[in-house]
């Protein structure tokens, strides 16, 4: 490879880890071609992408950014997924490749400039996707306001029941 090309990695590498909201590595060794694709569409179904490159470079890239704690992980061929939106579809997405490829072993990641481990990684995996979440939160604000409806509606009902058995005495 030459050295502008070497640049060009590193400064597009440099530009995902300080993107990225989570970053997860990975050894792919024993993968082959057809699993690593189908890994690959998984994540971008999953709104990440995952990259192999040298580590020489990922160390030059990851200088300055939050993934330079991370500079332990680098031994041996490793994938670097990069997750930019929703870090829970990607960890999942890993986590069950894994567990259906064990020749992909999950390294570690970094989130918001916290080193996670495999277990974290894992217990990432099985929260909730956000949209569930979001439905949830929504549901438990819209509780109270529902009860106070309910309430005030039976209040007006029963106000209006009186009224009729007022207007059936006068008949």
């Amino acid at each position: 490879m030459k050295r502008e090309e070497k640049e060009k990695v590193v400064s597009e590498l440099k530009q995902k880890f300080e993107e990225s909201q989570l970053g997860i590595f990975a050894d792919y060794r024993g993968l082959n071609v057809k699993q690593m694709t189908e890994l690959r569409k998984k994540l971008k179904e999953a709104g990440s992408e995952m990259k192999v490159v040298k580590n020489t470079l990922a160390r030059l890239a990851s200088k300055g950014t939050k993934f330079e704690k991370l500079e332990d992980y680098l031994e041996g061929p490793i994938g670097f997924t990069f997750c930019y939106d929703d870090p829970v579809a990607p960890a999942k997405v890993l986590v069950d490749f894994s567990d259906e490829n064990p020749s992909l072993e999950l390294k570690g990641g970094i989130w918001d400039d916290k080193v996670i481990s495999i277990e974290e990684i894992k217990q990432l995996s099985k929260v909730p996707p956000r949209e569930v979440l979001l439905s949830r939160m929504l549901s438990s604000m819209k509780a109270p306001v529902s009860r106070t409806v309910n309430v005030l509606g039976g209040v007006l009902i029963k106000f209006m029941n009186v009224l009729k058995a007022i207007e059936e005495n006068k008949k």
